[in-house]
């Protein structure tokens, strides 16, 4: 059937289809690009301002909320996608090379960029930056996915801005991933997913949710909130776990689940009358957050289909804004505000986030035909 033909016929469909919608005409990369954008946005403030104290600055709190939000739509999305990726090949040697292949590759140039440009631009002293630098242990530690580059002294760099010692921050997330990639696999070999059709993926969803909600009402954390060494803050993981099993759930229920404005109106609606409270909206967002995602990302009635037709720039945004925001309050912090850091940092980063993926991700993902066929 041709491209066209497919179009007509999905767009034809009634409001009460259900989320299984041709996965070749949805909205995902949309949705991407946005959440990376935003999270570039709600960045500008702590980096520039600090966290320690509220500014005068309007829209400040949405860009906290969204920028959260964006990274844990980020793991419903993914968890939907990966999904899908798993179901389509049950298979763990496909499955793990393509995952490989799509995070590794341009995750070590983003920190070949942080290591030989962000890092000797953001210190004081050059000569000693390069003394310090630890080549083998940043090779073999970087397989690990760290949060950020361990190769030189981090104390070296970004010395007095509110945020010293870091040059990419929002990495942290990628070793979490990484973890769901590996969650997937496992429950999908271990037949969690055709366990009674699905409700085994249902039961460990709820049993994370139930954790996280009462967590975020009662505003008690459950786990310690000291960061555990190669680890990080356990309550982020099981926020973002809590998320991506949202995703794995809504794909096992898409056959299930429609595609109806009333509910998506209820959604957005619930999530706005949330985010007056924060400790709520977080709590809401693997369910009623989650839908309305679905409902943008899959409704024929939101055409943005074609919006990757030159690229996927989503990762690359997401590797490369906070090193670039990073250099720009080094250099430029008494001319900047949180606006015009956003301004200057966005096309910086999507000029690096385009070089990633036509130089490094596309190349990389089609090294799978080569690692597969042998």
């Amino acid at each position: 059937m041709k491209t066209d033909q497919i179009i007509n016929s999905v767009a034809t469909l009634p409001a009460q289809q259900p989320l299984n919608a041709d996965h070749r005409l949805n909205n995902f990369d949309f949705l991407r690009f946005v959440f990376a954008s935003l999270v570039l946005f709600y960045h500008s403030f702590p980096l520039l301002l600090g966290v320690r104290n509220r500014h005068p600055y309007f829209g400040e709190g949405f860009a906290t909320l969204a920028g959260g939000s964006s990274v844990a739509f980020f793991f419903v999305i993914s968890g939907f996608l990966v999904s899908a990726s798993w179901m389509r090949i049950p298979s763990f040697r496909p499955y793990i090379t393509k995952r490989i292949l799509r995070i590794y590759p341009a995750f070590l140039l983003a920190m070949v960029f942080c290591a030989f440009v962000a890092g000797p631009l953001g210190t004081d002293n050059v000569l000693v930056y390069w003394q310090h630098f630890k080549i083998f242990k940043a090779l073999i530690y970087l397989f690990l996915l760290p949060a950020d580059v361990v190769g030189p002294d981090m104390a070296l760099m970004f010395t007095h801005q509110p945020f010293p010692q870091v040059i990419d921050g929002s990495c942290w997330t990628l070793r979490c991933e990484f973890t769901m990639y590996l969650l997937v696999a496992l429950l999908g070999a271990a037949g969690l997913y055709r366990l009674w059709q699905g409700k085994g993926v249902l039961l460990l969803f709820g049993l994370l949710y139930c954790l996280y909600a009462g967590a975020q009402i009662s505003g008690h954390a459950l786990l310690p909130s000291k960061p555990i060494p190669w680890i990080g803050n356990p309550n982020d993981w099981l926020r973002l776990s809590t998320c991506f099993l949202s995703g794995m759930t809504y794909y096992c229920y898409r056959n299930y689940v429609p595609l109806s404005y009333k509910l998506f109106a209820v959604s957005v609606a619930v999530l706005i009358a949330a985010a007056f409270k924060p400790q709520w909206f977080g709590a809401l967002i693997p369910i009623f957050g989650s839908y309305a995602l679905f409902f943008i990302a899959l409704s024929p009635a939101v055409k943005l289909h074609n919006f990757a037709h030159y690229g996927d720039f989503s990762y690359g945004m997401y590797l490369y804004a906070f090193p670039i925001q990073q250099l720009l309050i080094r250099h430029f912090a008494t001319e900047l505000n949180p606006y015009l850091l956003s301004l200057v940092a966005f096309p910086l980063s999507l000029l690096y986030a385009v070089i990633s993926c036509h130089c490094v991700e596309k190349p990389s993902l089609m090294l799978r035909y080569i690692f597969l066929s042998k």
